[in-house]
């Protein structure tokens, strides 16, 4: 296995991490995909610790739902 990645670093170069504004567009299609915001808004606010607590994430998914139901005018 070591003998192939070696193999493909030497016939294209090493690969280079994607810049973070271009890493995003990758992602672009999947904003088409109803509820998608609401899920990564969701992910962000469990990262950010939201005090840790389950009451907090379930208060947030109940906000996001209600601006969903009200056509995201909330």
């Amino acid at each position: 296995m070591l003998r192939g990645i070696v193999q493909r670093i030497v016939e294209d170069g090493p690969r280079r991490a994607m810049a973070s504004p271009e890493r995003g567009r990758q992602f672009i299609p999947f904003a088409a995909l109803r509820g998608y915001g609401e899920m990564l808004e969701e992910v962000e606010l469990r990262a950010a610790g939201a005090g840790g607590s389950a009451s907090a994430v379930d208060a947030e998914r109940e906000r996001l739902r209600r601006r969903n139901d009200a056509g995201g005018a909330l």
